[in-house]
């Protein structure tokens, strides 16, 4: 530490001090609850881990990035989105139940790889320069919702415990946000599309061949010996905005990865019906013809055969449903959270009874309005969020993102995510003319968009690890290009 701050100037230390810190602030309550008040003792050793670590990613990492930067931004690709989670309590996730519920209890929750790949890719490329946009909105953020949970935990200090766990949740996917603009500032090649087509052609057809073995047409959690966590919830979700920029960005490389994605767009079309995720079947569509109209570059290029696998795509994921699910009901799992999910939306499993649409709109609406009620009840409740979360049976969530920190932790807490969207926008809408002609560019803006903007009204998504990690990442990765195209340093 002592050589960086006399070799720059201290510009490349604010990085790992500013991570070290927040990770330490992340861990006192999961270590407090899992092994014990005695065990805090142990978070000195740890900080001073974490802090050796990311420093040594700044000295030290730029080499090793250097030397082996195709391989390693294709395996942290491949770590960020394949969806394999582990239990601190049980090993490998390979639960088969259609939804699984950890019981609030952190040693059942399952974690993804890419919460690991996240902090050893921030430690091991260490370009924080790059990353000091997203670095900043990490640090405010990590500050501010600390600062609003002590101001409202007076008076209620029996519910400390369940604020700092909503905190930690709601944190760690930011992290995703640094990672991803590291990441998009490695490379201009589209190292992530690549990753990405690699894992999500093989996990499709598994899991569509997995759920057909056991003699169901709705998509099953377990993959043969491993089961993916919220598959109903949020998986189709990623899929739906990973395969959008898998096409944009890959078609027309090659011919084997041009015909590779042709099949990977319908596959996953009929993947997310048999999710019966309505809400990421029209993400994708929408992505697609985004993507077949608004490419100039490739407009006079194989556009027959970009306009056919379009409309194969439509075609699957509709036919899938009319052939095999000609009674399903768009209760749509992807928009149900909470332990209350199994038994209000489990589709041809007989581990529950159906919702129709209008009451699913209810309790969508019902939800919403509680929460809104409650943040606008008096102007410290807007400022500073709550002190208590609402009754989990009750309002598991407040079934979109924005609305959900907003009432927990107030506007406050929630300004430097404000301002950093309203920033993207600005950028993305002083760029606009390069999205017609940069499909890199444009696959990352509409999944940015999607994540973050329209699944984030209608789900909490971004505060669970894996799409959470996700919808940063590529919210960071987006920034990076951005940058790119901008011609900023």
């Amino acid at each position: 530490r002592a050589r960086l701050i006399h070799r720059e100037d201290g510009r490349k230390v604010f990085g790992p001090d500013l991570l070290a810190n927040v990770l330490i602030a992340i861990c006192v309550p999961y270590v407090y609850y899992i092994m014990g008040l005695q065990s805090l003792a142990g978070l000195y050793s740890l900080g001073a881990c974490l802090s050796l670590i990311f420093l040594w990613g700044v000295s030290l990492g730029e080499s090793v990035l250097d030397r082996h930067r195709a391989g390693l931004l294709v395996g942290f690709g491949i770590l960020m989105t394949l969806p394999v989670f582990v239990q601190i309590q049980g090993g490998l996730f390979s639960d088969p139940a259609m939804v699984f519920d950890p019981q609030a209890l952190i040693q059942k929750l399952p974690l993804p790889l890419s919460v690991f790949a996240t902090f050893v890719g921030i430690a091991l490329f260490g370009n924080y320069a790059a990353a000091s946009r997203t670095l900043t909105t990490l640090f405010f953020t990590a500050l501010l919702l600390v600062m609003t949970s002590l101001a409202v935990s007076v008076g209620h200090q029996g519910h400390d415990s369940a604020k700092l766990i909503l905190l930690a949740q709601f944190l760690l996917p930011v992290f995703g946000l640094a990672f991803g603009e590291m990441y998009g500032a490695a490379s201009s090649r589209p190292f992530f599309e690549r990753a990405a087509l690699m894992v999500f052609i093989v996990v499709l057809p598994l899991q569509l061949l997995a759920s057909w073995l056991e003699g169901d047409v709705v998509t099953r959690p377990r993959i043969f010996f491993f089961s993916i966590y919220q598959h109903f919830e949020y998986f189709p979700v990623v899929v739906a905005a990973m395969v959008v920029m898998i096409v944009g960005a890959l078609w027309g490389a090659s011919r084997v990865l041009t015909r590779t994605v042709a099949c990977l767009a319908p596959l996953a079309s009929i993947q997310i019906m048999a999710s019966v995720a309505f809400s990421a079947f029209l993400g994708l569509i929408m992505g697609l013809m985004g993507w077949l109209s608004l490419n100039r570059r490739l407009r006079n290029d194989g556009r027959r055969w970009r306009t056919v696998a379009v409309a194969l795509s439509l075609l699957a994921g509709i036919g899938y449903v009319l052939v095999f699910q000609p009674g399903a009901s768009p209760c749509a799992p992807a928009m149900v959270t909470g332990p209350a999910s199994e038994t209000r939306c489990a589709v041809s499993s007989g581990e529950g009874g159906r919702v129709t649409p209008n009451a699913e709109l209810a309790d969508r609406l019902d939800a919403w309005q509680f929460h809104l009620h409650g943040m606008f009840e008096s102007p410290r409740s807007f400022l500073l969020g709550h002190a208590i979360r609402p009754d989990r049976d009750l309002y598991p969530s407040a079934r979109n993102y924005w609305l959900d920190i907003l009432y927990n932790f107030g506007a406050v807490a929630t300004l430097p995510l404000l301002v950093l969207l309203t920033v993207t926008a600005r950028i993305l809408w002083n760029a606009r003319k390069s999205l017609a002609d940069d499909p890199l560019l444009f696959g990352a803006a509409f999944s940015a968009t999607y994540l973050v903007l329209f699944e984030g009204m209608l789900s909490v998504g971004m505060r669970q690890p894996y799409p959470g990690l996700i919808s940063f990442f590529v919210w960071g990765l987006l920034l990076a290009r951005l940058r790119r195209v901008s011609g900023r340093p």
